[in-house]
């Protein structure tokens, strides 16, 4: 990370002290001419003087004070002990208000120099005014108010929202403060310069890849996060600069919004037989995020045994260890038309019912027995649809009359049998 201390070695740097201003107007006094009256004393018709407040002279038999250096930004004003200098080294205080930090960049070029603010991104750490002493010779005392120390950045909360609107993860969030890193909360100790916290990296759905978190939620603008992946683990690495970062419009005050992305993976269907094997593959890819996207179970059109009919699929997939798994939606039944396959190659167990009752079942078709007969539940063929013989025998009526056929159990229908 950047650090503002490391100008340090380019300052001199002293402990400045009251009494190390030594020159006072008794030791003027001491001079009976120019050539007598001392550094930090000049000369005049009246005799040898000491410098007065915020001024100085370098060397012997000066007749005028220059003006000792001060801040050009700030307030400052002149110490008490500010008289007597033989250099230019005048100590005064200056005062940096809230959000402000001493610069001394004006010290090292020898242009202005003093307070600062700390910038658009950054806040500073000090709630009060504070004192600056010397004369643009910085004390160890005051590295506490250089910008490295004064001014941290300022914390934005991350909204990170999930642009694919069948997924189930939820929107999530992190934290980022400038020009260091990311973390799960504003007030965090540790942030992550390169990474977000794990809490905000979504898993892989079986029929999309995350690829990162983009400026724009069709993910054709800036990618500030991109995927990389570790032992297993999934990470979202920062592969912007700060100030692109925290130039994103705010979404709500202090807040960054940015958009999770994901790659389409091609899914396999297989339909499978009863008894094994499979009838039909189809391959299809998730390439949109809306819901004419989700694929529809088409009905089903492989072997039925006879007497049956088509229920429902059970579902399964192929996770990443090759293990296989149960789908979210564990029956498809033909019916079903919001069905996302739940995994990169997904297995379509057929699933069957007994033929109805009053129907024959044969090769998956359902068919309906002869008029004045009926069946028992998983009829295979016509010959088991039968009448219902009643308790005082069948009775069959025309327009001469009625009569009834005696005897037990009911009569089958066979159309081919004598």
């Amino acid at each position: 990370m950047r650090k503002i201390l490391f100008l340090i070695p380019l300052l001199v740097i002293c402990t400045i002290t009251t009494n190390s201003y030594a020159i006072t107007q008794e030791e003027c006094d001491d001079a009976t001419s120019q050539e007598e009256c001392p550094a930090g004393c000049y000369w005049d018709r009246t005799g040898c003087k000491v410098c007065g407040l915020g001024t100085y002279t370098t060397k012997a038999g000066q007749t005028e004070c220059a003006q000792c250096s001060h801040p050009t930004k700030g307030s400052w004003e002149w110490a008490d002990e500010s008289t007597g200098h033989t250099s230019d080294s005048c100590p005064w205080t200056t005062t940096c208000e809230y959000n402000e930090y001493w610069d001394i960049s004006g010290i090292i070029n020898g242009s202005n120099f003093g307070c600062e603010p700390c910038g658009e991104h950054y806040n500073s750490k000090q709630t009060n005014s504070y004192p600056i002493s010397g004369a643009g010779i910085i004390s160890t005392d005051g590295l506490q108010y250089l910008k490295g120390a004064v001014c941290v950045g300022k914390v934005y909360k991350l909204d990170l929202r999930r642009n694919t609107w069948f997924l189930p993860y939820q929107h999530k969030k992190a934290y980022v403060k400038f020009d260091e890193g990311f973390a799960a909360n504003a007030n965090s100790d540790d942030w992550d310069e390169n990474y977000l916290p794990q809490s905000a990296v979504p898993g892989d759905r079986p029929i999309k890849s995350f690829k990162g978190y983009n400026s724009n939620e069709n993910c054709n603008g800036i990618m500030f996060f991109a995927r990389e992946e570790s032992n297993g683990t999934i990470k979202a690495k920062f592969n912007e600069n700060w100030n692109s970062l925290f130039n994103l419009t705010d979404s709500e005050e202090n807040t960054k919004q940015l958009f999770m992305c994901w790659e389409n993976l091609e899914v396999t269907i297989n339909y499978l037989n009863p008894s094994g094997g499979t009838w039909k593959v189809d391959k299809y890819t998730m390439d949109d995020d809306t819901s004419d996207s989700y694929y529809q179970i088409l009905q089903y059109g492989g072997p039925v045994p006879d007497g049956g009919m088509f229920s429902h699929y059970t579902c399964t997939y192929i996770d990443t260890t090759g293990a296989e798994k149960t789908c979210t939606k564990s029956t498809v039944t033909s019916e079903t038309t919001d069905f996302v396959p739940d995994g990169t190659t997904v297995n379509l167990k057929p699933n069957f019912g007994d033929c109805p009752d009053g129907y024959w079942c044969q090769s998956g078709s359902k068919n309906p027995c002869p008029a004045g007969t009926t069946s028992a539940g998983g009829a295979a063929s016509e010959e088991n649809c039968y009448m219902v013989r009643g308790s005082n025998g069948t009775r069959f009526c025309d327009s001469n009359g009625c009569f009834f056929l005696p005897g037990l159990g009911n009569i089958s229908f066979n159309p081919d049998a004598p």
